[in-house]
């Protein structure tokens, strides 16, 4: 469509949809990559580990399992949040930077929080599971484990990057 409204010399006014179409279209090839050269599991089980030990839990870590007294978990690459922090917030994060006029800084500084919010997030969600292996809870392990569970802390991370970028909006207005 671009090139039938301006022509090969006018696609380069389209330069940020052209972004955002390689970003929607590149989801397994993003993930992919990262995987191959980051272990965000372990790093996920150190953060984890940490929370539950600043809680004041007897806690434990061997390589990617949080071990409790009464039970664990071992945190697989697809549960270290890798998806939520790439696919939903990297992404989200890209495209509002494309969208909406902020400074440098604010640009540089906008991935670096959407990734940690997803992060962060996710490890709460993986203390909770925890918890919940510990206590024998095993439908409720199941339950934050699987989909509907996942998409709950999904949208909490997307909701608290939403406030972050309406902060951000409402910081560029003049009083």
């Amino acid at each position: 469509m671009a090139l039938i409204a301006s022509g090969i010399k006018g696609l380069k006014q389209y330069w940020q949809e052209f972004i955002i179409l390689l970003l929607s279209l590149s989801d397994g090839l993003l993930i992919s990559l990262v995987t191959a050269k980051v272990d965000v599991s372990l790093f996920a089980a150190k953060v984890a580990n940490f929370v539950l030990w600043y809680l004041g839990f007897a806690v434990y870590r061997q390589g990617v399992n949080v071990i409790l007294p009464t039970g664990g978990i071992e945190i697989y690459p697809g549960c270290s949040g890798l998806n939520a922090i790439l696919l939903l917030l990297l992404q989200l994060s890209l495209v509002f930077i494309l969208v909406f006029p902020i400074n440098i800084f604010q640009k540089i500084v906008l991935p670096i929080v959407a990734v940690s919010l997803a992060f962060i997030i996710n490890v709460f969600r993986l203390v909770l599971m925890t918890l919940l292996v510990a206590d024998s809870n095993h439908q409720g392990f199941e339950y934050w484990h699987g989909e509907s569970g996942n998409q709950i802390f999904s949208t909490i991370s997307i909701l608290a990057f939403g406030f972050v970028c309406h902060w951000i909006l409402i910081e560029k207005k003049p009083a």
